[in-house]
């Protein structure tokens, strides 16, 4: 009992010192913040609902509010993938092309869209990417740097060609590139085998639903099931 006793108090006061290391910083912004990405060295990048997107360079001391990307005023910005201080992309999710992929590449002062969702039923939820020198048969010339990346979407009815006759609902699974150091960008959009239960989704929240395996190409997916029952109504 004391020594498990010990145990605890040693565990309470880790989590009092870890607490005392957070401090309250002010975002500048209105809106709800859902996407947020550490690059180190002090860069961080956050997004948001109405198209928000912001930048810190001094660990959160001053964030910059960056430029609305064009079209993006209502958009909810729930994924950010940051690679430095000058690049970035960010997802928004929505129904159909409400959900799309912007990148940055000079500190977020003009933006590109790259992609949209091409499922008018579809709904991304995350994406994860990470920057790599092209090679051969990339969307840019060899030594050429370009974001590779991966999207993960809610199910729905995704047909490899028209004579397709799949009718089942499976999860969107998509691979991109974006140049960096060029102009040319590629969706990759693909049939998934992935079938997904009834009422199964993941949720599109904080762009924490899907995960890569370093080195290699496997991703994790987390996915959830609703549950409509009907519940007594409890007395005052």
């Amino acid at each position: 009992m004391r020594r498990h006793g010990w145990w605890l108090a040693f565990v309470l006061a880790a989590c009092g010192a870890a607490q005392a290391q957070w401090e309250m910083e002010s975002s500048g912004t209105t809106a709800d913040l859902r996407g947020i990405d550490n690059v180190g060295g002090g860069v961080a990048w956050a997004s948001g609902t109405n198209g928000t997107v912001l930048r810190t360079e001094d660990g959160g001391y001053l964030w910059q509010a960056c430029a609305i990307p064009p079209g993006a005023e209502h958009l909810d910005f729930r994924g950010v993938q940051a690679f430095d201080a000058n690049t970035a992309i960010v997802m928004s999710s929505g129904k159909g092309d409400l959900s799309r992929l912007y990148k940055t590449t000079d500190g977020c002062h003009t933006w590109k869209l790259v992609f949209t969702n091409p499922y008018p039923e579809g709904f991304w939820d995350a994406v994860v990417a990470r920057v790599v020198a092209a090679e051969s048969g990339d969307v840019c010339d060899g030594g050429s740097k370009v974001i590779l990346g991966t999207i993960l979407g809610d199910p729905a009815v995704h047909k490899s060609n028209q004579w397709d006759t799949t009718t089942k609902l499976s999860f969107y699974l998509a691979n991109f590139e974006a140049g960096i150091t060029c102009s040319k960008d590629e969706l990759r959009p693909s049939a998934s085998s992935i079938f997904a239960l009834p009422a199964e989704a993941p949720f599109a929240a904080s762009n924490s639903v899907l995960a890569r395996l370093d080195p290699t190409s496997t991703y994790w997916m987390a996915v959830g099931t609703r549950l409509e029952r009907n519940y007594p109504i409890m007395p005052p």
